[in-house]
């Protein structure tokens, strides 16, 4: 599977909204639903209904023109893109065994210390992960933990010590992304009244940003130049919340392509995006669920945001989070759907709003 890669480079902080109170907690990375909804609203505004409309009706007949992954962190180099994956739900944990074909990575807890704590895996790590090469002792013996649980190589943390070392202090690690919260003010218009809260954003360090993957199932559909163009008015629009504020702006910078294997290659799956599965008369996705799969469940929700209204909560839908493991029901299956969220207050209703649930699915040949 050929995977596009773009890099989003951060013009101003991002805020991704985490579940709770208020504005004060951001993600360190963009959902797939968030960025595919960012995509519809530029398509809708750049161009026409209609065309919004019928690319949305190949999504929803569950033929989607291409799959796209969550927004990831990466930072820049000066001769390449480092960019960072979720870690694989249960490989540091050794929660359904772990992946290089021997007795030691076979053992079921496998303690890996400070590892065990990592939220995101180097491109080479990963890569790694899928071919079963990543070892609990190389784990152990040649990785590195950075600040904001970022597994990397040694070699690869010394490299980002030396190009970013002017970004540090002698007495601190470096850290390649900032979650921290600031304070915002909002008046009340009738009194005039000050009202202080706090908000999360998500900042990288210079030439740094986020990246996303879309395989193009339909290239004379939706074309990778059309991709480009659509992610360009994304970033001049914002992704994420606050934009009003003046998050999540960002230059899209040029793109390339990764080989990513295939569903044919084992009998397990990564997927790089929420994931909502079909259960209907005509599909059955429970089986994803099988035997050594390994997944998350998280909630999602959130404001709508259309050109017809806005301040209103989309339904929530439970999703199989980015990084879960699952089985492989057929390798040329597309997994997932589109899921209508409507706001019931949303009436009459001049459109339907979906929520993105496609699985952008790499095998695991470990």
């Amino acid at each position: 599977m050929q995977l596009d890669i773009y890099h989003l480079q951060a013009r101003s902080a991002f805020h991704f909204g985490q579940r709770g109170v208020g504005i004060e907690e951001s993600a360190d990375c963009g959902p797939s639903d968030t960025l595919f909804s960012a995509m519809c609203h530029a398509l809708r505004l750049a161009t026409s209904v209609n065309d919004l409309e019928a690319m949305l009706d190949r999504f929803a007949a569950g033929e989607p023109p291409f799959l796209l992954s969550g927004a990831f962190p990466y930072v820049s180099l000066s001769d390449r893109y480092l960019r960072f994956y979720p870690v694989p739900v249960g490989f540091l944990r050794g929660d359904y065994g772990t992946t290089a074909q021997t007795p030691e990575s076979k053992t079921r807890g496998v303690t890996l210390g400070k590892a065990s704590k990592a939220h995101w895996l180097s491109e080479d790590l990963f890569f790694a992960w899928l071919e079963g090469s990543l070892s609990p002792s190389r784990v152990m013996n040649e990785t590195s933990l950075l600040p904001g649980h970022v597994l990397v190589t040694s070699e690869q943390k010394a490299e980002l010590h030396k190009q970013f070392k002017k970004n540090v202090t002698a007495d601190e690690e470096l850290r390649l992304w900032h979650v921290y919260e600031v304070p915002r003010v909002a008046v009340d218009r009738t009194s005039s009244a000050p009202n202080i809260f706090q908000a999360g954003r998500l900042s990288f360090l210079p030439r740094g940003g986020l990246w996303c993957g879309i395989y193009h199932r339909d290239p004379e559909q939706w074309s990778t130049a059309w991709t480009e163009e659509v992610l360009r008015h994304v970033g001049d629009l914002g992704l994420g919340g606050e934009r009003s504020s003046g998050h999540g702006q960002f230059d899209l910078k040029s793109g390339v392509s990764l080989v990513m294997p295939d569903l044919s290659q084992g009998e397990r799956f990564m997927t790089l995006s929420h994931y909502h599965p079909v259960y209907d008369q005509y599909r059955d996705e429970r089986g994803v669920l099988g035997l050594e799969a390994a997944y998350e469940l998280v909630i999602r929700r959130g404001w709508m945001s259309s050109p017809d209204d806005s301040g209103l909560r989309r339904k929530p839908v439970r999703m199989i989070a980015t990084g879960s493991v699952l089985r492989t029901l057929e390798p040329s299956q597309i997994y997932g759907e589109l899921v209508d969220v409507t706001p019931d207050a949303f009436a009459p209703r001049i459109h339907t709003v979906w929520r993105y649930g496609f699985a952008l699915p790499v095998g695991v040949r470990n």
